[in-house]
């Protein structure tokens, strides 16, 4: 984790965020994605963002991205 990261996680979450239910109902969508070397951040801005502030989201997203990857490689 970079310095930048690390004060941005102490801070906190914007009042604009974007939630976990909502992330949750495209998560699917963002991992596979992610898991094409798309960048998220151009097609799922809210997302992720929300990410980039929910510890639980972003272990979601990262195991389900993860899972893809694996299965795509046949494992």
């Amino acid at each position: 984790m970079t310095d930048p990261e690390r004060v941005h996680d102490m801070l906190g979450h914007s009042a604009s965020d974007y939630g976990c239910d909502a992330c949750f109902e495209v998560m699917d969508e963002v991992a596979e994605a992610q898991a094409a070397g798309e960048d998220i951040s151009r097609r799922f801005p809210e997302v992720a963002a929300h990410v980039r502030d929910c510890a639980a989201c972003r272990e979601d997203l990262e195991g389900l991205r993860a899972h893809l990857e694996d299965e795509a490689r046949g494992r």
